[in-house]
C-alpha cells in the first residue's frame, strides 16, 4: 500500500551578523522569543493542532471504535494509519464534520480500522489504540496519537510515548502498560491489514461508505454526496 513522503524541509540560512547598535536589542528580542518557546514547549502545544476534547463524543452512541446508531442508513468504515499523514488530515477535515453532521444525527455508523502499512511503529500505535479501546478510551487516543504525529518511524510512537499519552489521557496505566508489553493485540491490528487487503485497499486512507470506495483525503463534499445518495 503506497503512501507518499512528505517533502523535506530546506536548511535555514545562517543569520547575518548584527550590527553593534542592534546587538542590545537584538539580545533582548532572542530573549523573548526563547521564552515563548519554552512555554510551548511547555504546553505541549507545538504547531500541531490538539486533539477534540472529550466532550464531543460523550453523547454519541458508541461501541469500542463505531461511532452512531446501528440502524442508520448508511455505514462507513475507514482504514487507516495513525502514521499516514493523509489519514490525519482525513480525521481532521472529514471525520469532524461527519461526526456532527450525520453520525450525530443518526444517518450514519462510522467504523474506524487501524492498518499497519509505514512500519514497525504504525503496529505499535494501532495496537496501542486497541488497547486503549479496552478501556472504553478509543476515540480519545485516536485523536492524540494524531496530534502527536510527527514523521514515520522517529520514535514518536513508541512504546515509552504511547504509555505516556495513555496516562495523559487518564488509562489504567497498568492495565494499559500490560497490554502494550504483552503485544495483546498484535494478531488483531494483523488480522486488521488482512480484511483490508481483501476489500483491495491499496493505500490509506480508504473509505467504503456502504459499498462505494473512496480512496485518500477527499474534500468532505465528496463523502457527503455519496451520503445523501444512500436511500
Amino acid at each position: 500500500m503506497p503512501q507518499q513522503v512528505p517533502g523535506r524541509r530546506p536548511g535555514a540560512k545562517s543569520p547575518r551578523p548584527l550590527p553593534r547598535r542592534s546587538v542590545v536589542f537584538g539580545v533582548g528580542l532572542l530573549a523573548g522569543v526563547v521564552a515563548i518557546v519554552a512555554i510551548l514547549i511547555a504546553r505541549g502545544s507545538g504547531n500541531r493542532p490538539g486533539p477534540a476534547p472529550a466532550a464531543v463524543y460523550q453523547d454519541l452512541p458508541a461501541e469500542g471504535r463505531t461511532l452512531g446508531a446501528a440502524n442508520a442508513p448508511a455505514t462507513i468504515v475507514e482504514y487507516s494509519d495513525f502514521q499516514c499523514p493523509f489519514c490525519k488530515r482525513a480525521a481532521e477535515e472529514i471525520l469532524s464534520p461527519l461526526r456532527e453532521r450525520y453520525v450525530r444525527t443518526g444517518k450514519v455508523r462510522f467504523r474506524y480500522q487501524p492498518v499497519a502499512i509505514l512500519g514497525p511503529e504504525s503496529a505499535l500505535a494501532a495496537e496501542a489504540a486497541l488497547c486503549a479501546e479496552d478501556q472504553d478510551k478509543f476515540w480519545t487516543y485516536h485523536d492524540r496519537l494524531f496530534a502527536e504525529q510527527a514523521g514515520e518511524n522517529g520514535g514518536t510512537f513508541n512504546a515509552g510515548n504511547l504509555k505516556r499519552f495513555a496516562r495523559d489521557l487518564g488509562l489504567d496505566q497498568a492495565r494499559f502498560n500490560t497490554c502494550l508489553d504483552t503485544r495483546q493485540h498484535e494478531k488483531d491490528v494483523q488480522a486488521i491489514n488482512e480484511e483490508a487487503r481483501s476489500r483491495g485497499v491499496t493505500g490509506t486512507p480508504t473509505f467504503f461508505v456502504n459499498d462505494t470506495r473512496v480512496v485518500g483525503a477527499v474534500p468532505f463534499a465528496e463523502i457527503e454526496r455519496i451520503i445523501e445518495g444512500v436511500k
